[in-house]
């Protein structure tokens, strides 16, 4: 595990705070399908599911994280020339603010991995308004500040990636396959 890795654990177990962990995924990648899947293991008492983890432990789940929004979204704005050079710069001070003055680490990345093609394809079959005008490739510009990120050596924490080209019943299989490490494993508050 990296130092980061290290470093999160430790501050995970002095301050009791939840396991912390991201969706993350292009549009159209099934974020907010991967975490309605979860909600069986909101209440176990109440819905008999059997929790994959430590009984006592406190999982907080986030479709797209602060880290996703400055290492994808914002460099691909300023690759874009979306943002000009001082916005970029406040941008850059405001996360490191952030990141210094706040606890925003993650424990584990859920990365539903897409092809571009795929996900322009899912969000014209769902025919949200919205989405009816992005062009594939700005999906390709996202896919790839996607990847950049998600492989960088700096990423802080564990990934998990999972083919989410596939249909939906194969990227439910993998979810109860890794829902033990998604939901904290062997971790305690």
């Amino acid at each position: 595990m990296s130092k980061a890795g290290n470093l999160t654990n430790t501050v995970r177990a002095v301050s009791k705070r939840p396991f912390r962990v991201s969706i993350e995924g292009n549009i159209g990648s099934g974020k907010s399908t991967c975490i309605k899947y979860f909600d069986k293991f909101r209440n176990v008492e109440k819905h008999g599911a059997s929790q994959p983890s430590h009984p006592g432990i406190t999982v907080k789940m986030f479709e797209r994280s602060v880290q996703n929004s400055r290492h994808c979204f914002v460099e691909n704005a300023k690759k874009q020339n979306f943002l000009q050079e001082p916005e970029y710069q406040v941008l850059l001070k405001w996360f490191d603010y952030t990141e210094k003055s706040l606890d925003i680490s993650l424990d584990l990345i859920v990365y539903l991995k897409t092809t571009p093609q795929i996900v322009w394809d899912r969000m014209m079959k769902r025919g949200r308004s919205e989405e009816s005008e992005v062009p594939l490739e700005y999906l390709q510009q996202v896919h790839d500040s996607y990847e950049k990120w998600i492989n960088s050596p700096d990423i802080g924490c564990e990934v998990l990636t999972i083919d989410a080209d596939r249909d939906l019943d194969c990227v439910k299989e993998d979810l109860e396959r890794y829902a033990y490490k998604i939901l904290g494993g062997n971790h305690t508050n």
